[in-house]
């Protein structure tokens, strides 16, 4: 049961409607206590101390509260549009993976859950109104705080359109993606250095019993909380075969035991396994490595020729990589020192190979991505590393861009003579 709540909460948290939905809510349940007030005496209350403040006409209120409720669904069906225009050119110019990006975005969600407080709020006291013959039971004081409302609405709306105007920029899309991933790097990093483990003392694992996958899917992430208890309470150690956001096809090899385990306590490992299509940064650094290669190769397409963005891009991934170097391969987490799950991360050597292969078939063309990425790569040779087996995968990268280059039929031979001087391997 916990497990289901969970993994509910996970999938609510990540939808576009969640925040909206149960902001709506929050208006409805406003409404309802300013009415119960109401009928307290709340209006009179005020009417008494500060009458210029208080509509005490029905009709007028009611004009007042239809025009609120009209101008606000046209802003929100606006705002949703922004919306809307804000993913499609996302997706068009950049890359579809940003979308769990954008769209998880509580800024927006927020500003239009507002709007959609302010109608219920507005709707319901214009029903309540609608039921009172008396002057003297006119709801006044709830009037005001409906324009009150509406005051803030404007703003949002203020607000909204700065920020959708400055989301949809592509170096503040580069620098949120590198400031996520970056952050979810550093978390891993400073998790390894509370522990002193180093690969020597690592477990003998061919002795391990393997366990395959009972489904086709993206693995993602485990809850570690209710695993590493199973684990500790039956003293069991596990390690994962598959990284986080690779792909498991069903009766694969998934995960290790390092002793003989019960069906139940299978069951729960199975249990505490994520399988997602989600991209999102903050679950696996991996994407951000992904979505800025993809924007910057996006930007050389002949529709959009924007090599600027893919030098910004190879700024970033340099970054992403000098992170990425301070990091093992394996990932380890610990209970009261004690190591119980083993993580296959995506090594150094797999990651930089993809992210520099997608830039060599798509950007060869371009002299200068090309002298960017030489000089990454080389600057990256002069960073501290936690393995010296990073750096022979980086000089290798290095050769790889040299022949590549080389080969290239469309490039003038002062070009390549350039290029050559300038890749060097000491």
């Amino acid at each position: 049961m916990k497990k289901i709540f969970k993994k509910t909460y996970i999938a609510l948290f990540n939808n576009i409607w969640f925040y909206p939905s149960f902001i709506a809510i929050l208006g409805l349940v406003i409404a309802v206590g300013i009415s119960y007030a109401e009928t307290r005496g709340l209006s009179s209350y005020v009417m008494e101390r500060i009458p210029q403040i208080i509509i005490d006409n029905k009709d007028t209120s009611l004009t007042v509260l239809s025009t609120l409720i009209g101008s606000l669904i046209s802003i929100m069906v606006f705002s949703f549009s922004m919306v809307m225009i804000l993913l499609n050119q996302a997706s068009s110019n950049f890359s579809p993976r940003l979308l769990p990006g954008l769209v998880s975005d509580r800024k927006h969600q927020i500003v239009l859950g507002v709007y959609l407080a302010t109608i219920i709020y507005c709707l319901f006291i214009m029903v309540s109104i609608k039921d009172i013959n008396s002057k003297t039971d006119l709801p006044g004081f709830s009037v005001l705080l409906a324009i009150f409302f509406m005051i803030v609405c404007l703003f949002a709306f203020i607000y909204f359109i700065h920020t959708i105007s400055q989301t949809i920029q592509v170096g503040n899309i580069l620098e949120k993606v590198f400031h996520t991933g970056c952050s979810r790097l550093n978390s891993l990093i400073e998790n390894e250095r509370k522990h002193d483990f180093t690969k020597d003392t690592l477990p003998q694992f061919d002795q391990w019993k393997t366990y395959p996958s009972k489904k086709s899917g993206y693995f993602q992430q485990l809850f570690l909380e209710d695993l590493l208890e199973i684990l500790k309470e039956h003293d069991i150690q596990l390690r994962m075969l598959a990284f986080k956001g690779k792909f498991v096809l069903e009766g694969s090899n998934l995960f290790q035991l390092s002793k003989e385990a019960s069906e139940e306590i299978i069951e729960k490992i199975y249990a505490s396994m994520i399988y997602s299509n989600s991209e999102l940064i903050k679950e696996n650094y991996l994407h951000s490595f992904k979505q800025i290669t993809e924007i910057g190769i996006k930007a050389m397409s002949p529709g959009i020729n924007d090599p600027g963005t893919m030098l910004n891009s190879l700024d970033y991934l340099a970054q992403l990589f000098e992170r990425r170097m301070k990091k093992n391969d394996i990932e380890i987490h610990f209970e009261e020192e004690n190591p119980l799950i083993f993580y296959n991360s995506i090594s150094f050597n797999t990651l930089l190979h993809n992210i520099l292969i997608s830039i060599r078939t798509y950007c060869s063309h371009d002299l200068l991505v090309i002298k960017k990425t030489s000089n990454m790569l080389n600057e990256l040779l002069t960073l501290t590393s936690e393995k010296d087996s990073y750096y022979k995968d980086i000089k290798a990268e290095i050769e790889s861009l040299r022949k590549n280059f080389t080969l290239n039929d469309n490039v003038l031979e002062d070009d390549k003579n350039e290029l050559d001087n300038l890749i060097s391997i000491d």
